[in-house]
């Protein structure tokens, strides 16, 4: 018993060595993404090709942009890029930045079913 006891610490410790590391991990990838991000921020012209160069990869097509990449678009518009540049960086189709940048965020929650009873039903129905 003393010796399952001992050998579930020694697991315990490793999984949280591992736990740590990658935490640590996490983090300079997070760092490093966000160093990126303020390097195209500032300089946008450094991070896309001059007009008319082919983008070596095709724009992505799908119907649906990722709600960080309607982040993304929004925060690069707010840094002064086209609608062009935005989408040869983030590889994706020009309407699909047009619509990013000129509607909602984030897409609202549909309020879910309307209630069958009115507040007045409700109050009688707890009243009695």
């Amino acid at each position: 018993m003393e010796l399952q006891l001992q050998q579930l610490q020694e697991q315990q410790q490793l999984i949280l060595q591992q736990q740590q590391r990658l935490q640590e991990q996490l983090a300079q990838q997070l760092a490093q993404q966000h160093q990126e991000l303020l390097q195209v921020l500032r300089n946008p012209s450094s991070r896309t090709p001059p007009p008319g160069t082919p983008s070596p990869q095709p724009p992505n097509r799908a119907s649906n942009t990722s709600r960080d990449a309607r982040i993304s678009i929004r925060t690069l518009r707010s840094a002064g890029w086209t609608y062009q540049q935005i989408a040869t960086h983030l590889r994706l189709t020009l309407r699909q930045v047009q619509h990013a940048a000129t509607t909602q965020a984030t897409p609202r929650r549909s309020s879910g079913r309307p209630p069958l009873l009115t507040e007045a039903q409700v109050e009688e129905l707890i009243e009695h």
